[in-house]
């Protein structure tokens, strides 16, 4: 690595700004991983490369998810939530961008088997029965009506012409009253 930073020692502390956020770290670590973005742009005379207001190495990136990136630099692993979907492809678009294409496949890859998962578990979640769990299974609400007889007699239109009601006119017989039905409501029957 010698010839790479034109004599400087490999421990040089390094700062770094990230899309806004500061990051401190050696140049080492930022060399260790070679043929990437750190290897091409911190080699040689990297002094002149773009610095902020406060001298630190301006990078252009997402400044969050370059925690993950410089992480792996310094350990080779990248430790995330097991369900994080959105952050292994943030992971795997900065990878890509600064040339750590094992990591992004491998970030690519663990957020398809994460989704295939997750749409699992829901497909299973649907599909099986509360009973194998141990729930029951809720009935719907019973609707209690009281039970009550309302008799309705219907008359003969022909009993009595010109009166306003059968009832009124004449007294019930056999000849004006059609029928008489019961109608029972019960609680079982809604």
């Amino acid at each position: 690595m010698e010839g790479r930073t034109e004599g400087l020692e490999d421990d040089v502390i390094i700062e770094l700004n990230v899309g806004g956020t500061p990051y401190t770290t050696s140049l080492s670590t930022l060399l260790s991983v070679p043929e990437t973005y750190f290897a091409g742009r911190f080699s040689g005379n990297f002094w002149a490369l773009e610095r902020d207001a406060q001298g630190r190495f301006f990078i252009d990136r997402d400044g969050i998810t370059f925690r993950y990136i410089l992480n792996y630099l310094r350990t080779h692993k990248v430790i995330i939530p097991p369900d994080s979907i959105e952050l292994r492809l943030q992971i795997a678009e900065e990878a890509s961008y600064f040339g750590f294409s094992d990591l992004a496949k491998e970030m690519n890859d663990q957020a398809d088997k994460v989704l295939r998962d997750s749409k699992r578990k829901i497909n299973q979640s649907v599909t099986e029965s509360p009973l194998k769990h141990g729930f029951n299974t809720p009935k719907p609400p019973k609707i209690l009506r009281p039970s009550v007889s309302v008799p309705q007699r219907f008359y003969s239109p022909f009993s009595s012409i010109g009166s306003q009601s059968p009832a009124a006119s004449q007294p019930e017989t056999q000849q004006n009253v059609l029928g008489e039905v019961t109608f029972d409501f019960d609680n079982e029957n809604f």
